[in-house]
């Protein structure tokens, strides 16, 4: 995938958990079938961990059906690939999450900012108001 990314590859649910952890990426493919927890386990263990839960996952999986896809959706994936797996839908898809997760950052910096300005003027109306 040439979007100037690095890939980091885990074999299994449980290093792909401590490597998320760990090297915070933007994105995270996942796949339902997997040695030792399934990618549905694996998603909601991204989605309850503070650290990893912002993380956007998306699922490439060979499991088609309606009910597979509304289970990644509910474990808190973002989107949902079915196999085989064409490479400008895959690209489009990964471009379109990593701007959404853009977007989403840089709202929440904006918040944080309005926040502590209404905070700080809040103080200045009250000692304003106290003097």
């Amino acid at each position: 995938m040439s979007l100037g990314s690095t890939v980091l590859v885990s074999r299994s649910g449980k290093s792909g958990l401590q490597r998320a952890a760990y090297a915070q990426p933007d994105l995270i493919f996942l796949d339902v079938l997997m040695p030792d927890i399934d990618g549905f386990e694996t998603c909601r263990h991204l989605k309850k961990n503070p650290t990893t839960q912002p993380i956007p996952v998306i699922f490439m999986t060979a499991l088609s059906s309606p009910s597979d896809k509304v289970r990644g959706l509910n474990a808190g994936a973002v989107d949902y690939i079915t196999k085989p797996i064409h490479l400008e839908e895959l690209l489009a898809r990964t471009k379109v999450h990593l701007s959404l997760c853009a977007l989403t950052k840089t709202l929440e910096a904006q918040n944080q900012k309005l926040k502590t300005e209404i905070e700080q003027r809040i103080a200045t109306e009250k000692t304003l108001t106290q003097t």
